[in-house]
């Protein structure tokens, strides 16, 4: 066996190594975010509104924004919440202009927080895994507690998982 030869070889087997442990860890973040989550449900964005949290003082220079997302719910697959309650998902950052105006839809220019959650748009579709606060929700494991539905699918990274763990019959989406 020439070198060439020994190269891809050890190439190709660290591409399968990191493909098979990416998978490995996926799956681990989708069963944690299942079993920890007290409810999953999917639903539909109705409104988004930014407050701060914490105004800007002279100790707190930047202040605090917190985002509440209104979700109708369409489906409860884990939980006590029942089709069509409405209820309100809280999030740190995004929506307040640099003014400390707070902006009507679309969110943009606001702040940001790595970590959290994106919603997009009012009548977007999501699947949530939510943890119950005092008078709201908060989505279990930052960004990866939130997907976006497109067209009735799911992204195939949590299709699959989703639908093994809950019994459920989610089609995935290719594209994600």
């Amino acid at each position: 066996m020439n070198n060439k030869t020994k190269i891809l070889i050890a190439i190709f087997v660290i591409i399968l190594i990191s493909v098979i442990i990416y998978i490995s860890i996926n799956q681990i973040i989708i069963s944690n975010l299942i079993s920890g989550s007290d409810n999953i449900v999917t639903g539909e964005v109705k409104s988004l509104t930014s407050d701060w949290t914490v105004k800007p003082s002279r100790d707190n220079e930047e202040g605090e924004i917190h985002t509440d997302v209104k979700v109708s719910i369409k489906d409860s697959l884990k939980g006590n919440l029942k089709q069509n309650d409405e209820i309100i998902v809280r999030f740190k950052g995004t929506g307040l202009d640099p003014y400390g105006h707070v902006e009507e839809l679309p969110i943009s220019g606001g702040e940001t927080v790595e970590g959290e959650p994106v919603f997009e748009r009012r009548g977007e579709e999501v699947l949530l895994f939510l943890n119950k606060m005092e008078d709201y929700y908060v989505v279990r494991g930052g960004y990866r507690g939130k997907y976006t539905i497109e067209n009735g699918k799911l992204p195939f990274k949590i299709c699959n998982p989703l639908n093994k763990y809950l019994n459920t019959h989610y089609e995935r989406n290719k594209d994600n």
